[in-house]
């Protein structure tokens, strides 16, 4: 069979052979199949490639749309709100000032002349005023508008759908509406700009080209599709023919693309939403423009195919040219032979020369008469060693021949070559045996590789030096490594410096908002409110730079403890509950009971509250929070879980990264500086543990960690109240050595206004003397001061016996806990120092009268509600007790007494007006004091009614922890306080 086969093969070649023709047709069929194949497999590539490029364009160009268009809109929204919370503006409306509300209205349409127009509506949704002037409008009804609907009640400044306005030449308008309050936050009207489509349609006309064959759409939230005359839809609605899914999709204000049958046209339908309007964006690319975009890159395709066909054709000319002259005569196979670039030799049976060509001669110096018929072993390998003798002269080239098909396999041999001269050089060779008949020949191409084996001598020489190179290397990597060190040091410098200043604009912009120096003006408090917030985010920078440098440089210094997890998350939680109750996310905590960790209590609860402020930050209003602890091996695993709005599948791996913001928050902006996520894996890892994050984009994530467990349970520790000085004992005082005035002053403002009384030191002997003539019950001292050392001052403040009992606290911008406490002190602050901190610990190293807390009876069925309330008021100095609803508050208030009540309005089966009836009907408990807490609005006759009978009124939507805490302090403390109520 494999006869037959070779027989047919070589028939089949000599056939192709006999004729240029066929040998040429031969050659451009075996080119041209491949290149076919390419061109198909090319044309499916591209297919896919311009349908992907498509798809992307539209989605970026919707996105940008979208941002576009809600970032216009959005300021302004933002002008409205501010122009709605102007006092002449909700003056004018109170007092129904016709002329004054015009004049208003004028100057906020100046303010942005491509407002259509500005009205004024009252509460049902009647117009009173309008700018331009339009009497037609005047007193009429659009409470059926839905920005009346969605603003109305207060609640947010609403954009509506698109419709036909009645104004001047009844365009198609937006409007924007937001509510005006008064003082109190009661809605009084609505304050609504009007503006056309054809502003808001401006960023899409400088994106699309008339000549584009894709058009660009806008889709309100209740299907209306406007922005271009060419679109393909103008209405969504089930009567249209869409199909029912790119309804769905664009009402829903999700994203995507997919081919629709829109109107009998089939078309690409690119579509995004912007979530601040709920709006979308839409953009349709017909199949035309697939197709164009197509032929542009097959163009190419095609050209690049006739060049490779012209290059087939050109090359099945050579072969044939080629073949036909191999086969034309044995002298041109001689030429190739002749005219090749290694040297050939063909040796016969019995070692001599048959062959030598031209290549040869110039090697080993012999011609080519000369060498034919010499033996070969003597003209071309060297023997062994010049003093050996050359062992017998048949003995390589027998076996040559013996191996040489191994030897083939083998591929180049290399051995020591003799020229003419006697020189010796190195020799590669290959080796092939050729068979006619019964002689064998064989045939050796052999190279010169002198210059070679002189290049790979070079080689090693290099690598010698580069040996040498890298050492010098590895000496500049340690300089490199010293002068990170050097860097992370001067950030930490840098960072103690920059707290220095920040220390006073915290501190006193804490007493300007607390108005404790003379009341503010509604301006002003917001200047010290944008103070306040921009020192707390540069502050915060400080913090966390300072963090980094620290554990860049190795100085993070951790003190460990066996301490329960139970006594760190209330901490933390306590801190956070006000910026969820803020957006109304409600924050729901699993721990595992007697759960316990080795770690450093401090840095533990910054990785937790790093996490849960992160999150609040990425959940929008309505959401909730979930805390987890639980036990896990050797480990405890802490999760904190979100209902925000996720994280994208390619933001996951970068999440932990340096200044690495993956995603806005639920405001549409970018917050923060990137490192607190950062700083958090880092003090983790530090611990031991390691961090992860699980999400799915649009429906929250989870970031847990691991801690190492405790190997013992500690003890329950016991929460520090809240500084504050027993009612109707001596004022305790507090020695303040600081030689900064600015500091002394702001130290002495949180310690006097909590009830201390204060005393001052400039230097470190004026606070020694001072300290032992006054015995004050506490000593703050700051380390750095012009006349010596703080170390020594408190040195000197613990060996003295007069002074020796006196708690000292360290309140520094130098951060040397461990040298403070070692020397005796108290306790370690660092500058900039939250007031709470700060009074929280004197009061905890100031020991205190054992005189009797004021108790407060809390009634609020929202258990977040009533254990906030309860941490507050204990932290306070009051002694508290909860109930959850009227009836066990009656029961319990038979038995219990108490100095006054905060009571919650809204609850089930009783109210609070219930209960508050029953109080005051009670003579036995008419006398206590009630504090009223609610988030309902009131009426005039339920106001009127608690001004007869509660002692203060405190809206849950405002600040009001510090305002109950006042009210509270009146209420027992001044019954002349308890006639009216106070709205805070």
């Amino acid at each position: 069979m494999n006869q037959k086969r070779s027989t047919s093969r070589q028939s089949v070649s000599k056939w192709i052979g006999e004729s240029r023709f066929r040998i040429y047709a031969a050659v451009f069929t075996l080119a041209a199949l491949p290149l076919a194949l390419f061109l198909f497999s090319a044309h499916k590539l591209l297919v896919r490639q311009v349908n992907e490029k498509l798809i992307t364009q539209g989605v970026q160009t919707t996105n940008l749309v979208g941002t576009l268009i809600g970032q216009h809109i959005n300021q302004n929204k933002i002008l409205l709100e501010s122009f709605a919370a102007r006092p002449e503006l909700v003056r004018s409306l109170q007092q129904n000032d016709f002329e004054s509300m015009q004049l208003q209205l004028a100057e906020g349409q100046s303010m942005r002349p491509e407002f259509l127009f500005l009205s004024l509506c009252d509460t049902t949704g009647t117009t009173k005023a309008i700018y331009p002037s339009e009497p037609s409008v005047l007193n009429k009804n659009f409470s059926f508008r839905d920005w009346y609907v969605n603003s109305g009640n207060g609640t947010r400044t609403y954009v509506s759908d698109i419709y036909q306005s009645e104004v001047g030449d009844k365009v198609r308008v937006t409007a924007i509406a937001t509510p005006i309050k008064d003082r109190q936050g009661h809605v009084i009207g609505i304050l609504v700009a009007a503006q056309t489509v054809d502003t808001i349609l401006q960023d899409i006309r400088t994106l699309t080209s008339p000549k584009s064959s894709s058009v660009l759409s806008l889709v309100d939230q209740h299907g209306h599709v406007f922005g271009n005359d060419r679109a393909s839809v103008k209405e969504i609605t089930q009567q249209a023919k869409v199909d029912t899914g790119l309804i769905e999709q664009i009402r829903q204000g999700k994203s995507g693309t997919s081919l629709r049958t829109i109107a009998g046209i089939p078309l690409l339908v690119t579509y995004s939403p912007i979530r601040s309007l709920n709006w979308g964006v839409m953009i349709e690319t017909p199949p035309g423009a697939i197709q164009k975009a197509l032929w542009e890159y097959e163009k190419g395709l095609l050209i690049l195919g006739l060049v490779i066909t012209g290059l087939a054709v050109g090359a099945g000319g050579f072969v044939v040219s080629l073949y036909q002259r191999l086969r034309s005569s044995e002298k041109q196979v001689r030429t190739i032979i002749e005219e090749a670039t290694d040297a050939f030799i063909s040796i016969n049976a019995t070692g001599k020369i048959t062959e030598w060509n031209p290549r040869a001669a110039s090697i080993f110096g012999w011609t080519r008469e000369e060498a034919l018929g010499h033996d070969a072993e003597e003209t071309i390998l060297a023997p062994p060693s010049p003093a050996s003798p050359r062992p017998s002269k048949k003995r390589i080239l027998l076996r040559l021949f013996e191996s040489a098909d191994q030897l083939a396999k083998r591929g180049l041999i290399e051995l020591v070559g003799i020229r003419r001269d006697g020189q010796r050089f190195p020799l590669e060779f290959s080796v092939s045996v050729t068979h006619q008949g019964t002689h064998r020949t064989l045939s050796l191409f052999l190279r010169d590789i002198t210059d070679r084996k002189q290049a790979e001598q070079a080689v090693q020489d290099l690598n010698a030096r580069l040996q040498t190179s890298n050492a010098a290397l590895e000496v500049r990597n340690r300089e490199t490594e010293r002068a990170t060190q050097l860097k992370s040091q001067f950030l930490a410098s840098m960072s103690h410096e920059l707290r220095t200043p920040l220390n006073a604009i915290v501190g006193f912009s804490d007493l300007l908002s607390e108005q404790l120096a003379g009341p503010l003006n509604e301006k002003q408090a917001r200047f010290v409110g944008h103070i306040k917030t921009g020192s707390r985010h540069l502050l915060q920078l400080i913090n966390d730079i300072l963090d980094l440098s620290k554990i860049e440089a190795g100085h993070l210094h951790l003190e460990q403890e066996d301490v329960a997890v139970a006594d760190l998350m209330p901490e933390v939680l306590s801190t956070i509950r006000p910026l969820a109750v803020q957006k109304k996310i409600r924050v729901v905590e699993d721990l595992e009971p007697q759960l316990a960790i080795h770690a450093d209590r401090v840095r533990f609860k910054q990785i937790v509250y790093n996490l849960l402020s992160n999150a609040i930050k990425f959940t929008p209003e309505g959401g909730s929070l979930f805390v987890n602890a639980e036990s896990e091996a050797e480990l405890v695993r802490v999760s904190v879980r979100d209902t925000g709005i996720g994280i994208r599948p390619d933001d996951l791996a970068v999440v932990f990264d340096e200044f690495r913001q993956v995603g806005e928050s639920t405001k549409g902006i970018k917050e923060g500086t990137g490192l607190g996520l950062a700083i958090t894996r880092r003090i983790v890892e530090q611990h031991g543990g390691r961090i992860w994050v699980e999400s799915e984009f649009g429906q929250g994530s989870q970031f847990s960690f691991t801690m190492p467990k405790a190997v013992v349970s500690p003890e329950p520790a016991l929460v520090p109240a809240l500084a504050s000085v027993p009612r109707g004992s001596k004022p305790r005082r507090v020695l303040i050595v600081d030689d900064e005035p600015a500091a002394q002053e702001l130290l002495a403002s949180h310690l006097s206004t909590a009830g201390y009384e204060i005393l001052t030191a400039c230097n470190a002997a004026e606070a020694i003397e001072k300290a032992k003539t006054l015995r004050p019950d506490a000593i703050t001292l700051d380390i750095l001061m012009p006349d010596g050392n703080g170390f020594g001052a408190l040195y000197e403040l613990r060996r003295s016996p007069e002074s020796a009992q006196i708690p000292v606290i360290i309140v520094s911008i130098v951060d040397q806990k461990n040298i403070g406490v070692a020397l005796g002190a108290a306790d370690y602050l660092i500058k900039p120092v939250d007031k709470e901190q700060l009074l929280r610990t004197v009061s905890h190293h100031v020991e205190k009268k054992k005189d009797i807390p004021t108790s407060v009876l809390i009634i609020d069925d929202d258990e977040q509600v009533r254990e906030f309330l309860y941490q507050a008021l204990t932290m306070a100095g009051f002694s508290a007790c909860v109930a959850p609803n009227g009836a066990e508050a009656l029961r319990a208030l038979k038995n219990v007494v108490v100095d006054a009540i905060v009571l919650d309005l809204m609850m089930p089966e009783m109210d609070g007006f219930e209960v508050l009836e029953h109080i005051k009907t009670d003579a036995r408990l008419r006398d206590i004091p009630v504090v009223i807490m609610t988030a309902k609005d009131l009426t005039k006759t339920e106001i009127a009614t608690l001004q007869k009978e509660a002692t203060a009124l405190i809206q849950k939507h405002a600040d009001w922890k510090d305002s109950l805490l006042k009210q509270l302090d009146r209420a027992v403390e001044s019954p002349a306080a308890r006639s009216a109520v106070g709205a805070a």
